[in-house]
């Protein structure tokens, strides 16, 4: 019986042979399908970090975004502090900002509920002539201006409710009139129009838009 002899240099090429390096795998010639294959691979991972990268783009910043929680700053010439009412009253030149929200009046009323020990600003009520609401948007002709002689910020629902010669401009576009409700988070106004002036005739809302620009008017009921 004759035996095959198996040298030490065939032995190391088999290994040699059967440990093929990464590079030495990419650098030989596949089939057409494994070729394919790859690609189809690559091009999904590439779609998949185009469109995040597209939702991270269009997602407002956190900023931008209104949040009753998020913390209130007041500067005023003077401050008073109602405990019991849960009112302070802030006068002179005061400046309010919470986030991307602020307001400038002559006269604020802040109304808080709950208990002493741990209450929430339920509303911000402010006066001028006139008071100033500001609404900062990532981009700057986006931002809401509106300003009106009383300003009342509820919170809890996002509204800003402008009274007496109210105005809100963005993008160009404006509406105007005697009352004029907006919605933060739709970025949607409601404007209606005041009651008989002494001439008989009735107020009007006034509405000047720029096609392709501003946000959504909402004129009466």
């Amino acid at each position: 019986m004759h035996y095959k002899k198996t040298t030490h240099s065939q032995t190391h090429a088999s290994k040699r042979a059967k440990t093929l390096s990464f590079a030495t795998f990419f650098s030989q010639k596949k089939p057409r399908t494994y070729t394919t294959l790859l690609a189809l691979l690559v091009l999904v991972m590439l779609f998949s970090a185009s469109k995040s990268y597209a939702q991270t783009i269009a997602s407002p910043p956190e900023e931008t975004q209104a949040k009753p929680q998020a913390p209130i700053s007041i500067e005023a010439d003077s401050a008073e502090q109602d405990e019991k009412l849960g009112i302070t009253t802030y006068k002179g030149n005061v400046a309010i900002v919470q986030g991307a929200l602020s307001i400038k009046a002559d006269l604020v009323h802040i109304i808080s509920v709950g208990s002493s020990d741990k209450r929430s600003v339920e509303k911000i009520s402010a006066s001028g002539k006139p008071a100033i609401f500001t609404h900062q948007a990532t981009t700057p002709a986006d931002s809401i201006i509106a300003q009106a002689q009383k300003i009342d910020y509820q919170l809890k629902p996002g509204i800003v409710i402008l009274k007496n010669s109210a105005s809100l401009v963005q993008q160009g576009s404006s509406v105007s009139g005697e009352l004029i409700e907006y919605f933060i988070a739709e970025k949607r106004v409601k404007a209606q129009a005041g009651g008989e002036k002494t001439s008989g005739k009735s107020d009007r809302v006034r509405t000047v838009i720029t096609p392709g620009a501003g946000i959504l008017f909402n004129t009466g009921d």
